[in-house]
C-alpha cells in the first residue's frame, strides 16, 4: 500500500528529518496518531520565493499545471 503522499515513506522521513533540523518544519501533535508537521517562521519565509519560481514554471515549462490538494487530506 503506498503513502498517501506518493513518495517512499524512507525518502519522506528523511527530507522531514532534514526540514526539521534546518528548522523549516516543526513536529506538532496529531488527533490522528500520524505525525503532524507545519512550517516555522523560517518556512513561512521561503513562501514568496517558492511562489515565484511556481509562477515561473507555469509561464516557462510546457505542460506544467496547477494542482490543488484538499487542506487534511494527506496532513497538509
Amino acid at each position: 500500500l503506498a503513502p498517501p503522499e506518493g513518495i517512499a515513506t524512507n525518502v519522506l522521513a528523511d527530507r522531514l528529518a532534514k526540514l526539521v533540523s534546518n528548522r523549516l518544519v516543526e513536529r506538532v501533535a496529531s488527533p490522528v496518531g500520524r505525525d503532524a508537521y507545519r512550517l516555522t517562521k523560517k518556512g513561512e519565509s521561503l513562501l514568496p520565493l517558492l511562489q515565484q519560481i511556481a509562477d515561473w514554471g507555469l509561464a516557462n515549462v510546457k505542460g506544467t499545471e496547477v494542482r490543488l490538494l484538499a487542506r487534511g487530506r494527506s496532513g497538509g
